[in-house]
């Protein structure tokens, strides 16, 4: 296992125009770290970086506390795993897995055990003949993850390498992923824009906007305590609400002096009648039933709010009333950052 410390990174394509800039991170030892963020935030450039296939502009990374700098990518102890599996059309999912351990030179019958080792880990034992055309995506995906483990490194870099599948195979793939890092508790860094990925497999979750960090914590950390507007909006499926405060509403004279923006969570708010609560009036403009929950789009004049329910009764009038509990808000400043009160 290794640690992995980002310095000062800086990354520029064109002058003066930075994809990343003033970067400061640290990965744990033994963490499964996710980078998150939309599209064009910086999270592959920065797993790049990482890996050596790109270099940085500026700063120093250090993988197991050596500088990386010059350090070519196959001497860096790591493993890399991409959302387009990269295997070899021709060869069979053994040679796949096998051609880096040729490389590296491992005599055939360690090359052997390594092999056996692996598949087992992620369940090939009966495709080693196989060649990838007569795998599924998901099997391809394994073979990948396969021919990362025997190389037996300090860290696993994955970069998306979901994305291409369907939703049951992402859900299937996620729990392999879990098995895979509570087996072998190497140092993970994966990059995704999936929420879902990151709250349901992460130790650590670095959330990215624009080359900037946002916040950094545990997946419940992020999600009950986000520390700016962008954080509670891109966390959370709906995400959090979050209204501009309203200086005459007597119901807000309890919020911070500074509060200008206050936020809640959909599943916090309810249209059931409850004593003690902020009410807010409005009016059910969409509603969507999805089984086990009810999601309401509400127009409360100023703001459109969404309200997630598990009642099995679905609200038919559209005039309504949402009831939050005042220790469900979350207070922001004029900048949009968390105020803790």
């Amino acid at each position: 296992m290794a640690n992995i410390v980002l310095k000062n990174i800086c990354k520029e394509y064109t002058k003066n125009q930075s994809i990343i800039e003033d970067l400061n991170l640290e990965i744990e030892d033994g963490s499964f770290t996710i980078l998150l963020g939309a599209s064009g935030c910086g999270k592959s450039t920065i797993l790049r970086m990482v890996a050596g296939l790109e270099q940085e502009t500026k700063g120093n990374i250090l993988i197991d506390n050596k500088d990386m700098k010059n350090v070519e990518p196959g001497d860096r102890n790591i493993a890399m795993v991409f959302q387009n599996y990269a295997l070899y059309p021709t060869m069979t999912v053994r040679e796949n897995i096998e051609f880096g351990l040729k490389n590296m030179k491992i005599p055939k019958q360690e090359r052997n055990e390594k092999i056996a080792e692996a598949v087992k880990i992620v369940g090939l034992q009966d495709f080693l003949d196989r060649k990838p055309q007569n795998l599924s995506g998901g099997q391809r995906q394994r073979v990948a993850l396969a021919r990362a483990i025997v190389k037996e490194p300090k860290v696993f870099l994955m970069d998306e390498p979901l994305s291409n599948l369907d939703a049951k195979l992402r859900t299937q793939i996620r729990t392999d992923l879990i098995e895979l890092y509570q087996k072998i508790k190497t140092t993970f860094l994966y990059v995704t824009h999936d929420q879902i990925e990151a709250m349901s497999m992460a130790t650590k979750i670095v959330l990215l906007h624009k080359g900037k960090i946002q916040q950094i914590g545990t997946p419940k950390e992020i999600y009950e305590k986000p520390q700016n507007v962008y954080t509670a909006k891109f966390i959370g499926s709906p995400p959090m609400n979050v209204i501009i405060k309203n200086t005459i509403n007597p119901q807000f004279k309890f919020a911070p002096e500074e509060t200008v923006f206050i936020g809640f969570r959909p599943e916090k708010a309810t249209l059931e009648e409850q004593e003690n609560c902020i009410k807010i009036p409005g009016e059910i403009v969409a509603k969507e039933f999805l089984g086990d929950q009810i999601l309401y789009k509400i127009n409360t004049g100023d703001e459109t709010i969404q309200i997630k329910t598990f009642s099995k009764a679905i609200v038919e009038d559209k005039s309504c009333t949402v009831y939050i509990k005042k220790e469900d808000l979350h207070f922001f400043d004029k900048n949009e950052m968390r105020i803790d009160c």
